[in-house]
């Protein structure tokens, strides 16, 4: 691990251009990993939404791993050991670990200060986020939930894109729908999401409200039928430490996907000619790493912004 960490860096010292073309949070292990939703409740149609998560530990040392939940609105923190060599499983995971229901962000991490100091590159492990509708037994593979890739999921000033939104038919019969994911774990913001179809026509707009270690998923209403519209979230100058997603999901099946957007700069938005909203808080640069990345948003998420 130490002889490839070595590789890596030269490899990104000569291309630095390949850090931001790279999903490395969900490509590469490290010893912690983001996930923005794990849920267990009811939903539309007669669902009802289970999470599997699987954590699978490749070292030759027992790894114990940090859960960090961010729910309705506080965080709470677990501990559990995964053998060397061993993957550990629950099938409802928020029901099974932590006696929830509803909604959370997951954030797992493998910290060198309580695994015998260890170096971080010996505490890298894999982890899965699954949910499942188990009232529809015709769901094939359900919807995974990646990890999220800590130098380009969290918002911060950057607005985010999503393409191709597909949201029409009726829950449990035919079609699509899509639900708008948030997970804050920095200070309450509001962000403005605004739904296009495919002619630039406005279809629908919100404003957001996302509270501090809160995992929102806010379904786009019924009477608004699309097949390749484009939603827009902007954080409207403000700084926000929040993973923004869509879910789609068949209405017939309950298989899903999880979508994480393209974003682009407020300044490179001014540029090209469109609006630069002023800054209601200055936050820092992105990270060129996802150690850097890491080491802050576990502070961010532990004591909240600056």
């Amino acid at each position: 691990m130490r002889a490839y960490g070595r590789f890596l860096c030269l490899l990104f010292s000569l291309f630095p251009g390949l850090l931001a073309s790279t999903s490395l949070a969900s490509t590469y292990l490290f010893n912690f990993h983001y996930f923005p939703i794990v849920a267990f409740g009811a939903g539309k149609g007669g669902s009802q939404w289970v999470t599997e998560v699987s954590i699978t530990n490749p070292q030759r040392v027992p790894i114990t791993v940090a859960h960090r939940l961010s729910y309705n609105g506080y965080y709470y923190e677990r501990f559990d050991t995964v053998p060397a060599g061993k993957t550990v499983r629950w099938d409802n995971y928020l029901q099974q670990f932590w006696g929830l229901t509803g909604n959370a962000g997951l954030y797992l991490k493998a910290d060198p200060s309580f695994n015998g100091n260890l170096d971080s590159d010996c505490l890298a492990f894999a982890a899965s986020v699954k949910i499942s509708n188990v009232g529809s037994p015709s769901g094939s593979f359900n919807m995974d939930v990646p990890s999220v890739d800590v130098l380009a999921d969290f918002l911060g000033r950057w607005v985010a894109y999503f393409s191709g939104i597909r949201h029409f038919g009726q829950a449990g019969v035919s079609g699509y729908r899509t639900n708008v994911g948030i997970w804050n774990i920095g200070s309450t913001a509001t962000l403005r999401a605004t739904l296009y179809d495919n002619e630039g026509n406005m279809r629908w707009q919100q404003y957001i409200t996302a509270e501090r270690h809160k995992s929102l998923l806010i379904p786009l209403p019924d009477g608004i039928s699309l097949d390749s519209g484009t939603l827009v979230v902007d954080p409207m100058g403000q700084f926000v430490d929040a993973v923004v997603y869509v879910s789609v999901v068949d209405n017939k099946t309950s298989d899903g996907l999880v979508r994480t957007p393209q974003t682009q700069s407020p300044d490179d938005i001014a540029k090209c000619g469109g609006v630069r909203l002023q800054s209601l808080a200055t936050g820092p640069e992105r990270p060129t790493t996802p150690a850097e990345a890491d080491r802050r948003l576990e502070a961010v998420f532990f004591f909240g912004n600056p």
